[in-house]
């Protein structure tokens, strides 16, 4: 606990590390690339550090809000560490930093990940699959629908951001290259660029009224599909909201953000603020006026920049200071300004409708985490899959390479299992009923690299001896190859031990499995 007795506003410098010394290899937040020096962020606020020739580790991991928000992750200069450069404490204030040592009996991160898992309490049950490509009920075939829904193992299915070139009443918008992200859905107006690259105004009712239509059709051909809709709580692309100039996004360097363009506009929804207010309103006539099960986040912590750099908003716990520790300016994090409208949504959504929610990117704050919903990573970087490892361990299918044939699909849903995570379609191309037909309900009970040891089911691509501890289950064990198509009455060994029974694989190269309970539900 700090405590300020000064009569000025003071930055605190806090670092807790360890002499790196023998420990080889290092992962910052779940990173153990050679060349991982230093990240920031509140996802996988950690540092493991193991000693592979001694088989042992030890993890330091930041716990409380701010703690987490501003933490930074590092090895470099002979130490692994967590640290804040930007805590403030306004004159006779004080400020609690909670932070936790994980030691490991061996050198395995997913022993620290797992214990973590434990003490957070996030070992909930995973719903899905869940994709994207909503607007395929506009023109799609029944069976074409219904084959998807099998193919990807479906359950929830969410309009994708919703883009005008996907309105098939008028041809005009097939050339479109924008969209509406969330806030403007519900305005006069909406901005957007035609083909010729010039903004232009139109009529969002437009785009409601398609998204109505595919609503209706998805009902009447996969009934038992979970329909939900994006939503985003910085973007606007809105004719009126320049009323929300008090909110606008500036970055460190104290320059207006936009997303994109000047068309979509970017916020910072508070509790304080006129958009942020508007934005629960929006969510509110968003259940309103859609025949919905569920609400897709996107971007849920911060859109384009972690910080704010501007001068009307400020987290009350930042600073940026000089090089002689003296605060130069306040800042913020974005992450921290929109906590209290994030945790709003969150309780409108789950409590207040009792309606289903997925979002993008891990919870940043410990105040998130008693909201149970699935929340994925993007694979943009692959390193991005070990942020979701303290939440729901979900990577969202990679949509830059391995989005072109089933056998890319296939490669990709093994990534995602040999980096801790299980797999939500993006743009499907699996072709055929892969692993995903098979990967869910999961509440997950272990995470290791290449296999996943959950109540309902076990999902690997890797060789060896699978079971959980105490329990002798009937299971049925599916097989698929690297076209992720499913290999009938692969062999299989089982034996009953004193610990539990014990299902024996040896997988060809390229192949994946989930061994499934007999009493789990779909």
């Amino acid at each position: 606990t700090f405590r300020s007795k000064c009569d000025r506003l003071i930055g605190v410098k806090v670092r807790h590390e360890i002499p790196l010394g023998a420990f080889d290899p290092v992962y910052i937040a779940g990173d153990a690339s050679p060349g991982a020096e230093e990240f920031e962020g509140g996802r996988n606020p950690s540092v493991y550090a193991a000693d592979e020739k001694r088989g042992f580790g030890i993890a330091l991991i930041a716990q409380d809000d701010v703690f987490r928000v501003q933490s930074k992750q590092y090895c470099k200069n002979g130490f692994v560490g967590i640290r804040t450069d930007s805590l403030a404490l306004e004159p006779g204030t004080e400020r609690t930093l909670e932070w936790s040592v994980y030691p490991t009996a061996d050198a395995d991160y997913y022993e620290f990940v797992n214990a973590v898992r434990r003490d957070w309490g996030v070992n909930f049950r995973i719903d899905g699959g869940f994709t994207f490509g909503f607007a395929m009920y506009a023109n799609c075939t029944p069976e074409s629908a219904r084959r998807r829904k099998r193919n990807e193992g479906l359950a929830w299915q969410s309009m994708p951001a919703h883009f005008w070139r996907h309105v098939d009443s008028d041809e005009k918008y097939a050339s479109y290259t924008g969209n509406i992200w969330g806030m403007g859905r519900n305005s006069p107006k909406v901005r957007t660029r035609n083909g010729k690259g010039e903004t232009v105004l139109e009529d969002p009712e437009i785009m409601n009224a398609f998204e109505r239509r595919c609503i209706r059709r998805c009902r009447e051909i996969n009934p038992d599909l979970k329909v939900f809709s994006y939503i985003h709580n910085q973007i606007s692309v809105g004719s009126d909201d320049g009323r929300y100039e008090d909110s606008a996004l500036y970055g460190f360097n104290g320059k207006r953000m936009y997303y994109g363009g000047s068309v979509n506009n970017l916020f910072v929804p508070t509790a304080d603020n006129a958009f942020g207010r508007d934005f629960l309103a929006l969510v509110d006539w968003t259940f309103d006026n859609f025949d919905l099960d569920g609400i897709y986040q996107d971007e849920c912590n911060h859109c384009n920049s972690r910080v704010y750099g501007g001068t009307n908003l400020w987290d009350g716990v930042t600073v940026e200071l000089d090089e002689k520790n003296e605060v130069k300016r306040k800042y913020a994090y974005v992450p921290l300004l929109k906590l209290p409208i994030t945790l709003k949504t969150f309780d409108k959504v789950l409590n207040e409708r009792k309606k289903l929610m997925v979002a993008n990117f891990s919870p940043e704050t410990r105040s998130e985490r008693k909201y149970r919903f699935p929340r994925f990573e993007e694979t943009f970087n692959a390193r991005w899959i070990a942020l979701s490892h303290l939440y729901t361990p979900i990577q969202l299918g990679d949509m830059l390479t391995y989005t072109s044939s089933a056998k890319d699909v296939a490669a990709d849903q093994r990534m995602a299992l040999k980096r801790g995570a299980l797999y939500y379609h993006y743009a499907g191309n699996t072709g055929c009923p892969s692993l995903t037909s098979k990967m869910y309900p999961f509440t997950p009970v272990e995470l290791h690299s290449g296999w996943l040891v959950g109540e309902e089911r076990i999902l690997t691509c890797v060789s060896g001896e699978f079971g959980w501890r105490g329990e002798k289950p009937e299971v049925d064990v599916f097989v698929f190859d690297e076209l992720g198509r499913e290999v009938k009455n692969y062999p299989f060994g089982m034996k009953d031990t004193a610990i539990g029974r014990v299902f024996a694989l040896e997988l060809k190269r390229d192949y994946a499995a989930a061994i499934v309970k007999r009493s789990a539900a779909r």
